[in-house]
């Protein structure tokens, strides 16, 4: 060989391992490395002489360039050939190991560093809700301050108003006093001047009746003497008859007389008639004696009644003197009174009035004092409220936040499909915190790695229970590493979401389950694939890796198709270890498979073994055209790990594909790739179903009021969602499984996964499938093992 060659192979080794130390420096010792690569370069050097040609050397030296770029899925060749050249492979595959080692240590480091950020953040958000809390409280004091100021000015002017209004009210309270002192005086003349009138008014009635009674008796005297008068009367009117007789009679004696001589005998008529008148005269006279007699005792009786008359009449008189002067005096009484009263009644508005604004101004002093009082209450529950706020800030600050535990591999077989997982989480952790955390606190996240390791997912998981003190586990990929787990929160009363399909025949009130039973996911692939649609495929090839998902889903669907009268020839069945590397024989078998006739691959290979499996595919020119593979387990992640045309035409079933058109998914991708920073960054059904349980345990710590994990279960059973596809999905009440669509995908030649079938209707799962018997064949020491259904009471 030329010294050429010799030298091509040395600067080409020498540079791939400069390359890879300067890219391993900042997470190994530094000398380290070199002493790694130094046999490689050494080795190369001695090769030069023994290598003959160059077609051996370009697969290797892919794998060093490969290696150079940090590729953990490189395939490194002749790592079973005997002599130089298979040292030189050894040699890369420990160079392989460094860059995984590498890789994992960045990726440890990253999780550190996501966790410290999510500290501070949950420190930010306390200190930021404690400085919002003080501020808050700082503004009420001044504001309360503020208004105990104004409050004491209204005290004050209320307190100048009362005491004038009282000063005011006194002094009118004394004229009012002095004026009903007069008021009483007159009132006591009054009552003198009425008590004569009332004994004047009893004389008044005596002097009446003596009055009335005289009258009577002057009437009963002046009636008589008006009768004698009468009698007088005709008296006087005999007389004067009997006068005008005795005229007529002495003109006839005197006429009689003078005649001569008859005098005699007429002289003796009119004598016997005036004697006779005489008589009469004389009897009239005694009459009018009598009489008068009793005439002028009845005058006499009329003059002492008028007498008592006018004495009644004077003490009528004195009587009607006494009442004017009580009358005049009762006047002057009434008006000095009518006067006190008015002036009075004046002081006593006056007095109304002022009393009437010191009690409107003690009651504006009472309703500022009662203001003040509240103030002053909200003052003391402010400072309650700062109390309680300091307290629970400095024991926030000690305790920190609500711990959410996150259970994912960064390292090992399973990183590459876990890893998402736990950087989702912490974006949606740090999303909660931003928004002031869930029930005022913020949320914590304690980032565990259990390398792919089954048994350390337990150990962690009990680690984060109870010394990390966890409030919920989020993790867990593969059945066997759920099962680990399983045991753990169950015994410890924790709880664990848990995101991704799975083979069913598990019920536990410690576990929800947000990814697909094998009725959710494999049995409708399967149909799809038997439709006209799908391709009318009647022979399957099952294949899978070696542990529990794939065991007992491969079984469902062998019962499933035999139910479909598919089995014997037409239903073939293989599993290969984690991290497969070595394919060919497998492609080969199904190449052979296939041959006889029209046949679909159904693939539940989980983790790193999937890129090599594509890789072989296509290395043996196995297409989706010949041999079309549905996948379980292989979503947008894993095809972007893959790279463009591998994946071309193949199939995958899932419940959540990206590329589904809902404005909830369009969010989705969009807050992703801001968290990431990649433009090009793409989510998958296990992240969806991250998503789902992440906000379904939100939502029921803030229903609950607690962190509580049998509380927060309770409140999660039933719960409804709508998730990044767009559709309500809900936690079974019974079995803690969720309601889910179907969604079919191919993958195109640039390693995007396009919806070919999306079923809206919600299928129910089904954690116990008809197709798998009650006693199964064993199927493998971990299937059988871990076989469990266990009522949620």
């Amino acid at each position: 060989m030329s010294s050429r060659w010799a030298g091509l192979i040395v600067g080409g080794t020498s540079g791939v391992a400069v390359a890879a130390g300067g890219w391993l420096a900042p997470f190994l010792p530094g000398p380290w490395i070199y002493w790694l690569l130094a046999p490689v370069a050494g080795l190369s050097i001695g090769l030069t002489a023994q290598l003959l040609n160059r077609r051996s050397l370009t697969p290797l030296a892919r794998a060093l360039r490969a290696l150079a770029l940090r590729e953990r899925f490189v395939q490194v060749p002749y790592t079973q050939t005997l002599g130089p050249l298979g040292q030189i492979a050894q040699a890369a595959l420990k160079l392989r190991e460094a860059v995984t080692d590498a890789d994992t240590l960045a990726a440890e480091r990253q999780a550190e560093g996501q966790q410290q950020t999510i500290r501070n953040q949950a420190r930010a958000v306390l200190t930021g809700r404690f400085e919002t809390d003080a501020a808050t409280l700082l503004s009420e004091m001044s504001d309360a301050t503020q208004a105990l100021s104004r409050m004491a000015e209204t005290l004050l002017s209320h307190a100048e108003v009362a005491d004038g209004r009282s000063a005011t009210g006194v002094r009118t309270a004394s004229t009012v006093s002095a004026q009903i002192g007069t008021m009483a005086t007159a009132s006591d003349r009054l009552a003198h001047v009425i008590e004569g009138i009332r004994e004047r008014a009893d004389e008044s009635r005596t002097v009446t009746a003596s009055t009335v009674a005289t009258v009577a008796s002057t009437n009963a005297s002046v009636a008589a003497l008006t009768e004698a008068t009468d009698r007088i009367a005709s008296i006087a009117t005999l007389i004067g008859a009997i006068a005008q007789k005795t005229q007529m009679l002495a003109l006839n004696a005197s006429i009689e007389a003078a005649r001569a001589g008859d005098a005699g005998r007429g002289f003796a008529v009119v004598a016997n008639e005036v004697k006779a008148l005489s008589a009469q005269i004389t009897a009239a006279t005694a009459d009018i004696r009598t009489d008068v007699g009793q005439m002028s005792g009845a005058v006499t009786e009329a003059v002492t009644a008028i007498s008592d008359i006018a004495e009644a009449i004077g003490g009528l008189d004195r009587l009607a003197a006494g009442f004017a002067d009580a009358a005049v005096e009762g006047e002057m009484a009434a008006a000095e009174i009518g006067r006190t009263a008015l002036m009075a009644a004046g002081g006593v508005g006056t007095l109304v009035t002022d009393l009437t604004a010191a009690a409107g101004a003690a009651a504006d002093t009472k309703t500022a004092s009662d203001q003040v009082m509240g103030v002053t209450v909200d003052l003391t529950r402010e400072f309650e409220t700062l109390r309680h706020s300091v307290a629970g800030f400095l024991g926030d600050i000690r305790g920190g936040g609500i711990r959410v535990g996150v259970l994912h591999s960064l390292s090992g077989t399973m990183a590459g499909c876990e890893r998402p997982l736990q950087d989702l989480l912490v974006m949606m952790i740090e999303e909660v915190n931003r928004a002031g955390g869930l029930l005022g606190r913020p949320l914590e996240a304690v980032i565990v790695n259990p390398r792919s390791d089954w048994p350390l997912y337990g150990s962690l998981a009990r680690k984060l229970l109870t010394e990390d003190k966890v409030s919920v586990l989020f993790g867990c990929w593969t059945s066997i590493s759920r099962k680990e787990v399983l045991p753990v929160v169950e015994d410890l009363g924790g709880l664990l979401l848990y995101p991704v399909q799975y083979e069913g025949e598990e019920q536990s009130p410690n576990v929800f389950y947000t990814g697909a039973t094998p009725n959710q996911q494999a049995l409708p692939a399967v149909d799809y694939l038997m439709s006209p649609q799908g391709g009318g495929f009647r022979r399957f090839y099952l294949v899978g890796t070696d542990y529990v998902y794939p065991q007992i889903t491969n079984k469902i669907l062998q019962g499933y198709l035999q139910s479909k009268g598919i089995g014997g020839s037409d239903v073939a069945v293989s599993f290969t270890p984690f991290g497969h590397e070595d394919w060919s024989a497998e492609v080969a078998a199904m190449r052979r498979f296939a041959a006889g006739g029209k046949a679909a691959v159904i693939s539940t290979v989980n983790g790193d073994a999937n890129i090599y499996f594509y890789r072989e595919l296509a290395r043996q020119g196995v297409t989706a055209a010949t041999l079309p593979v549905m996948a379980f387990s292989v979503g947008e992640n894993e095809a972007a790990s893959l790279g463009a045309g591998l994946l071309d035409g193949h199939l995958v079933a899932w419940n959540y594909l990206m590329s589904l058109e809902a404005p909830e998914n369009r969010r989705f991708i969009e807050a992703w790739r801001r968290h990431t920073g990649d433009a090009k960054a793409v989510t998958d059904d296990p992240m969806e179903a991250t998503w789902i349980g992440f906000h379904l345990w939100c939502a029921a710590v803030e229903k609950a009021g607690t962190t509580d994990p049998k509380a927060v279960a309770a409140a999660m059973a039933g719960s409804r969602i709508t998730g990044p596809g767009g559709v309500e999905v809900m936690m079974d009440p019974q079995n803690h499984h969720l309601h889910k669509p179907l969604a079919i995908g191919r993958v195109t030649a640039d390693g995007r996964i396009t919806t070919i079938l999306r079923a809206p209707a919600l299928l129910p799962p089904a954690p116990s499938s008809p197709y798998l018997s009650a006693n199964p064949e064993r199927v493998g020491s971990l299937a059988t093992t871990h076989l469990r259904h266990k009522t949620i009471g």
